[in-house]
């Protein structure tokens, strides 16, 4: 799910739900997603740019984003902005600890 849904315009959520359902338990989901928290009054524009492109863009809050792993079990370092999830070189880590920005974790499916 790699930078795939914020062109799902409508709840993401129940796309999601069928997803991680049909998940062996174990198996794990990787999701990034444009963050709009840093700029929330710029959103409607990008919004509105990608109404003329082929694939519509919904601009989300981190909450929203987290949200979508719901019933899965993030792991190490968590939901943080891309650059963040295990970096090769951790002193060198491009906008570290910025506000969130485009948001990307992987999560497990739990043991039944």
């Amino acid at each position: 799910m790699v930078a795939i849904v914020h062109f799902v315009q409508d709840d993401p959520t129940p796309i999601m739900a069928t997803l991680s359902s049909a998940m062996a338990p174990g198996s794990f989901m990787a999701l990034s997603h444009a963050c709009k928290d840093i700029r929330p009054e710029i959103a409607p524009g990008v919004e509105r740019v990608y109404q003329e492109a082929s694939a519509p863009f919904t601009a989300r809050g981190s909450a929203e984003i987290i949200a979508l792993f719901d019933g899965l079990e993030l792991v190490e370092p968590g939901m943080v902005n891309l650059p963040e999830w295990r970096p090769e070189d951790p002193d060198h880590v491009p906008f570290r600890d910025s506000p969130p920005y485009f948001l990307c974790g992987v999560a497990r499916k739990p043991a039944r």
